[in-house]
């Protein structure tokens, strides 16, 4: 299971209830469409690269990725992703999981 949803849930709802919310939480981030993309291209990531300022490069690739494939926002814990909110919104997974 996902350590920061059990504490959530831990936290939040009587033990007898927790195991039915994380099921519940587990369909509904189930049930999110989600598309599975090919890694980046030596090529496109020379191409786009300049377009993309982000002060990591090894978050170079997704940012590319996200934007090429028009997704709806790029979800994870760093924070350098905050960089590109014009091309790519940026989540935190707490933020998602509160979304659902």
């Amino acid at each position: 299971m996902f350590p920061h949803q059990s504490a959530f849930f831990n936290s939040n709802y009587a033990v007898v209830r927790v195991r039915s919310k994380v099921m519940l939480a587990v369909h509904k981030l189930m049930s999110v469409r989600l598309f599975l993309v090919p890694l980046l291209t030596r090529e496109e990531k020379t191409k786009y690269s300049r377009t993309f300022p982000i002060h990591d490069p090894s978050d170079l690739p997704h940012v590319i990725l996200a934007h090429l494939h028009h997704c709806d926002a790029l979800v994870a814990y760093d924070e350098h992703f905050q960089d590109t909110p014009h091309l790519v919104p940026y989540l935190h997974p707490d933020e998602v999981f509160t979304r659902l």
